[in-house]
Formats: C-alpha cells, structure tokens, sequence
C-alpha cells in the first residue's frame, strides 16, 4: 500500500528531492526504556523504534497497513567483500499490519518477526524486488517506499591524523530522498534523531509537530506496554486541552 500521509501542499506531479532536516534528542530515559520494553519481547532497539514509527505513521494517514524502508549494510557475505570498495547498501521494507485491540507487547512482537522476515531476505536487492513486484509508477513517489527509518549504531571512532585534531562538522542538507526520514544515533545522552522532510509537502511546524508525537507516542508505549494500541495517545497535555477544550469553546 502507499503511504497516504496528509501533507500541507499538494504533491506536485514530479519529485523534486527539495528537503530540509529538524534534528531532536530522545532523552536516555526514554531511550532505555525502549530498550528495557524491546526485550520482554526479544526485540532490539530498532525494532522497538520502528514498532514507534509505524504506529505513527499509521495515524496520522489513518492506515492499519503500514510500509516503512530501512537501510542494511549489505555486507553480510563479510569475507567475500571487505576488500572490496563500493555501495553496498540495500533498503528493506518492513510491512506491518497494525491491530488497534492488540497490546503494545502483541504488536511488539508483530514488527519483531516483520523485521526478522527482512532481514532473512536482504540479499534481494531492492530494484529486483521492484521489477518483481511492478508497482503502478508515479513521478511523484517513490516506488514501494515513501518513510523511512535508520539508526546509526555502529561505533565511530574519532579520525586520527598526526599534528591535527579531527572532529565532526554537520552539513546542511535541503534534500530529502523520500517523504520523511527518520535517523537515530546512539549517544551517551540517549538518542540523537533527525527528521529529513520534503519540503514540497510539509512545513516546518507540522515536522516540529511530529517530532512531539513521536516522543509522546515512544513514552506512553515503552511506559505501559500492556496496553492496548487504540488507548495510547499521541497528544500531550497542552495540545489535547487545545483540541478537545480549546477549539471547542462554543462560548
């Protein structure tokens, strides 16, 4: 299915990749948390912030059959191909159905075995799966996916270089590659996290907007995992005053 997000403009007829990124911290709690809820059902990190993800997404576009891309290295045969220099990066999609009367742990488990299905098959290079699966063409998507979601998890060693000190320098980016990316790094402060947008579609407040769902969304499933999906709520405090009393004062 392709993801219907509701967007602030219309989707122009062509991509144009003109994007913009928000960047935002996932405080450590939090972060552990997940984690701590990630393994009562033998899940990992990822798969904790892709059930997140998904359960997002499917709000807001009102779907219970959400797509979301990842990105894998690519280098599993490790011994054939560490010597070699290249683009080894292949996108897996991760396809989830989502049951609203399901506990946040049941649905835990669902994307667990969604993610552990992908990567059994991550051999298949993305553009085979596309010509296998010839999805109608649209110049304004792109095909299969349209969301995806990347943690950063490998150690970064600091470059070394006699007499100089290396360090990182972010770049501006105002390109996006699909409708939303999500990106997570694992830091000593929690998680750092990035949304890359494309600004054909979204205004920066709605991705600010979205960035406060996510973290709402991560607290209440990782904070009562019994629940189930319907009951936990994306809006916080001031925002569900706003919507439920605020902009219904008939007064």
């Amino acid at each position: 299915p392709v993801l219907e997000l509701p967007t602030d403009h219309p989707r122009p007829p062509v991509r144009t990749g003109a994007g913009a990124t928000r960047t935002f911290t996932v405080p450590a709690g939090l972060a552990a948390r997940l984690r701590d809820t990630g393994r009562e059902t033998n899940s990992t990190l990822f798969m904790a912030l892709t059930a997140v993800t998904q359960l997002l997404l499917s709000r807001y576009s009102g779907q219970d059959d959400v797509v979301l891309g990842t990105a894998v290295s690519g280098r599993e045969q490790s011994a054939q191909v560490e010597d070699l220099v290249g683009f080894f990066v292949n996108t897996l999609v991760l396809r989830t159905r989502i049951e609203p009367t399901a506990s946040v742990s049941q649905y835990l488990e669902d994307v667990r075995e969604t993610v552990l299905g992908a990567l059994e098959n991550q051999d298949v290079p993305f553009s085979r799966l596309i010509d296998e699966l010839s999805p109608a063409r649209d110049t304004s998507r792109t095909p299969l996916v349209q969301a995806m979601l990347i943690l950063q998890n490998t150690p970064a060693e600091p470059a070394r270089l006699p007499g100089l000190e290396v360090g990182d320098y972010p770049l501006p980016r105002d390109t996006a590659q699909f409708d939303l990316t999500l990106y997570f790094q694992e830091a000593d402060s929690g998680l750092q996290g990035a949304v890359e947008y494309s600004t054909d579609l979204f205004q920066p407040e709605t991705v600010e907007r979205l960035v406060r769902h996510w973290l709402v969304l991560a607290q209440r499933m990782a904070s009562h995992p019994e629940r189930p999906l319907r009951s936990v709520e994306l809006l916080d405090s001031p925002e569900r005053e706003l919507v439920v009393r605020g902009w219904n004062d008939t007064e």
